[in-house]
Parts: structure tokens; sequence; C-alpha cells
């Protein structure tokens, strides 16, 4: 005969005691870190919809000219601006442009996030860019950052003005590109700071 026996163990979480206070300081712990990270984290969301297109075509030094001008004749592909991935070992070139004009008082700059492997040029019209970015070296030597690229936008940069960008990337990392205000921009440094304070504690 078979007899079945009830776990009569309960299951039920004990906050009182040792444990439980254990317990009660890790939840108020993870609590604490939401709310430290909650500001930040809402203003690195926040960026003004744009198309990034990928040249698939390859550019060379003689074409940039022309390429400002928008005048160069060459094929693009649609790309994801939350999910930009330029291959490893190639320079690649992308366009990015606005998609409703820029209404923001504040300078406009373009922020592209787990920035440590890149090295972009920015171009513009013709009478902007050219200078490199990097997390090294970054907004003619102002600012530094750890992961996040700012990358300063033209004054009066809006629809239908083309930034292109010449990116050599070190290894195959996902990117985001947000078009943002310079303000929201540090605030993403702040977050991903604090985010490289918190990574090893969870």
């Amino acid at each position: 005969m078979v007899m079945a026996w009830a776990d009569d163990r309960d299951m039920s979480v004990d906050w009182s005691g040792k444990r439980g206070r254990l317990r009660w300081s890790w939840l108020l712990w993870a609590i604490g870190a939401l709310a430290w990270l909650m500001p930040a984290l809402a203003a690195t969301r926040e960026g003004v919809p744009i198309v990034v297109e990928r040249y698939v075509t390859a550019i060379g030094d003689d074409d940039l000219a022309a390429l400002q001008r928008g005048a160069l004749d060459a094929r693009l592909q649609a790309e994801d601006p939350a999910a930009v991935t330029p291959p490893v070992g190639r320079t690649t070139w992308y366009r990015v442009q606005l998609v409703a004009e820029w209404v923001s008082p504040r300078e406009p700059v373009l922020l592209i996030t787990y920035a440590n492997d890149m090295r972009v040029r920015a171009y513009g019209p013709p009478s902007y860019g050219g200078d490199e970015y990097s997390i090294y070296r970054a907004d003619v030597g102002t600012l530094r950052t750890r992961r996040v690229l700012v990358v300063p936008l033209p004054q009066g940069w809006n629809v239908g003005t083309p930034l292109y960008l010449r990116v050599e990337a070190a290894t195959a990392v996902t990117h985001q590109f947000i078009v943002t205000d310079r303000q929201s921009a540090y605030a993403a440094e702040l977050t991903q700071a604090r985010l490289d304070v918190l990574w090893p504690l969870l």
C-alpha cells in the first residue's frame, strides 16, 4: 500500500528574525537603487525621432565634398537608431536626419551609448565637420565621458540637413543613437556612471 505523505512545511517567507531583517535590507537597497537611477533613466529615454541610414556603397576621401553637398549618389540601408552595430575592421558611414523640426531652445547633440570602442568623425554642411570624437577626446576637449559619446550638432541643424558620421569600431557592440539636448545627454552620462557603480554589486 502506497501512502502519500503531505508536505506540511511552511512555504511562506519569514520576514521576522535575523533572516527577515536581511531580506528587508536587500529589498530596501533595491528600492533605493531604483529611486537613485530613475530620474537619469527617464532623461536617457528622451530624444526626438530620427532616421539612421548606413551607406552600403564605399565612400572615399574624394567623395566627401559631394557627400556634404548632398550630391553623392550612393546606396543606403535603413538602420534601427536603437540598435546600430558598426562592423569591425572597416570604416562605416552613416547618415542621420531629423524626422521633425528641432524646436527646443537648447543646443542639440547626438548621443551614442556604449561608445567605448568607437571613433567618430562628424560632418554636416560644408562649413561644419571633420572633428574626431571618442570617449577619450570629445566635444573639442571640453567633455570627458566614460562610455557615452556626445557629438555636438551644427547650429541651425534641422530637417533637410543630414549629419554624416564616419565610424570606426573596435568591437561589434550595439549602440543607440539619440538626438537630444545637451542637458539630457549629461543625464545619460550620469545614468551610465551610476550603472557602472551598481553593476558589480548586483
